[in-house]
């Protein structure tokens, strides 16, 4: 998930890559970084053995690809092969779903692969970005506008874009992942898909796919465990009636208790916690 800009200096690049992969237990993709990415046709060899290599890896589940490529190009086939070997063996792919000015009604390659995630852009009012690409193939949607990244050189930088969309996808489909660990790319896919906020018409639609990716509610363990104690009850209840009403950002808004993440504690969440009132998990 990390998206470098290959004009600058190398060796800062591979510096700062190995204290985040120090700190966070990230694993990188042996021969891909060193490509220079401004010649897409020398590039697609490189991420095609990628994927592959991440594909073979069992304690990787989650691929993610911020960026795209000419489907017409001569080598492109081996990235729609790759992700499809990757799908075979259990892994996710993610992908952004391409940007320009104004949007196209175009989700761009590879993230049109069907057995890809396409993701697309929304704003901080949950609206499509202007310029993320939409179509037929778009599954979700992400923030993707005005997003704060770290510098290279220090400091911060404002950026825009769907590849800043695609690996929250990516990190929310990890987090189920992680929530269930005997269980496949396809109930992941399942999981992310019935868990989203629903933008835009009722269900999907070309321009924000299922909705919103939501990366806290389908990691309840159960689902409506509203404090954290593996168990949904009456304290999860109390808490919902509790802020009850309440909007974000509104000071009396707990964002916890709002298990759909629309931004308003309302009926629909203590209806989660009704469907699943009783349960426990034993981790």
């Amino acid at each position: 998930m990390i998206r470098m800009d290959m004009e600058r200096k190398l060796p800062e690049s591979f510096a700062l890559l190995t204290k985040i992969q120090a700190q966070l237990g990230l694993r990188p993709i042996p021969g891909f970084l060193q490509s220079n990415l401004k010649a897409v046709s020398s590039s697609i060899p490189r991420l095609m053995r990628a994927i592959r290599y991440a594909a073979d890896k069992s304690n990787i589940n989650v691929i993610v690809l911020p960026y795209t490529f000419p489907a017409q190009d001569d080598l492109a086939h081996l990235i729609e092969s790759a992700c499809n070997y990757a799908y075979s063996q259990g892994k996710l792919v993610v992908a952004s779903s391409g940007n320009v000015h104004p949007a196209l009604n175009e989700v761009y390659y590879p993230a049109n692969v069907s057995c890809v995630v396409a993701v697309g852009a929304t704003d901080k009012n949950d609206e499509r970005w202007t310029d993320s690409n939409y179509g037929p193939e778009l599954d979700f949607v992400a923030p993707g506008v005005d997003i704060n990244l770290t510098n290279l050189g220090g400091g911060y930088v404002v950026e825009s874009g769907t590849s800043y969309s695609a690996p929250y996808v990516a990190a929310a489909a990890a987090l189920v992942f992680a929530t269930y660990p005997g269980e496949d790319n396809q109930f992941v896919w399942r999981t992310l898909n019935s868990t989203v906020h629903d933008l835009g018409a009722a269900g999907w639609d070309e321009e924000f796919g299922m909705g919103l990716v939501n990366a806290y509610w389908p990691c309840q363990l159960p689902p409506g465990d509203v404090n954290g104690d593996h168990k949904v009850d009456i304290f999860d209840a109390t808490l919902i009636a509790k802020h009850f009403g309440s909007v974000y950002p509104e000071a009396s808004y707990y964002a916890v208790a709002d298990i759909n993440i629309d931004r308003v504690i309302d009926i629909f969440d203590i209806v989660q916690v009704a469907l699943y009132f009783g349960q426990v998990y034993n981790p």
